[in-house]
């Protein structure tokens, strides 16, 4: 599992281990007493969620993209129910990190586990709910898919897989890289038996021959799709200035494709 969580050490009757709040609450909490760096590194800052209460596991998981960090809290129970879960987004600006979003999704509920893996990159937040029920069963598992766009974050899509069934726990680890997404499912049992796991290659379908996504080729080209030597200028100043161009993120490897397309 790519996000290491708290574990009660109750086993359920597929032999997992089974989180629970109440359990988790009772076995309490290490903490560390020595504070020493080493290796050149020092701690800039701690991060905490705005809404946060006991034992919502935030920290569970966590990610970072340049600026931008995402932080899981899988047992968080607002506002879908107890272990339900969310991520929270947080920016640096100027030296000072602050939260900027917390991520839901549309259909959580409570156990769902949001959050239990989280994956960023650039604009886009991959989120993982290994205990989601809908729509393959208890503890299937999902990932959620978030975009950013105008400074806010909305949910884009919902990833499940199309063998999926109970206990695959899929969403148990999750990484993004550009329009690609990788979601492990370490309970799944197909085809090589109880608890075998597997992984799971997903792609965004929407892209233009300049080998971007739709939603960045219209931000950059205009209402008239027709890429032109301006629009190339106020991308790479865009991109220079904040990272995003029209309210819409944009990453290094976007750009040098457009610009590629553009030259021919």
């Amino acid at each position: 599992m790519a996000a290491l969580g708290l574990s009660a050490g109750m086993g359920n009757a597929s032999g997992r281990t089974t989180r629970s709040r109440v359990s988790q609450q009772a076995s309490g909490r290490r903490s560390v007493a020595n504070t020493s760096i080493q290796g050149g590194w020092s701690q800039q800052v701690k991060l905490t969620p705005d809404d946060g209460d006991p034992i919502d596991s935030f920290g569970s998981s966590v990610t970072l993209d340049g600026a931008r960090a995402l932080v899981g809290a899988y047992g968080d129970e607002d506002p879908n129910g107890d272990d339900a879960g969310s991520a929270y987004v947080f920016e640096r600006t100027n030296g000072s990190w602050t939260q900027q979003a917390k991520l839901i999704p549309d259909d959580g509920d409570a156990d769902d586990l949001f959050g239990d893996a989280v994956a960023l990159d650039g604009g886009t937040a991959l989120v993982g709910a290994p205990w989601d029920e809908d729509p393959n069963g208890d503890s299937a598992g999902s990932a959620y898919v978030f975009e950013r766009s105008n400074g806010s974050w909305a949910q884009q899509a919902k990833l499940a897989p199309d063998d999926g069934d109970a206990e695959d726990n899929f969403g148990s680890s999750v990484t993004l890289d550009g329009d690609g997404a990788l979601v492990g499912a370490n309970g799944d049992e197909d085809p090589n038996g109880a608890n075998a796991g597997s992984a799971y290659v997903f792609e965004e379908g929407g892209t233009t021959g300049a080998g971007v996504p739709d939603r960045v080729y219209d931000a950059v080209a205009g209402t008239d799709g027709q890429l032109e030597r301006d629009d190339v200028i106020s991308m790479v100043r865009g991109y220079a200035q904040s990272g995003s161009v029209n309210g819409v993120d944009i990453d290094r490897d976007e750009v040098l494709s457009l610009v590629r397309y553009y030259v021919g």
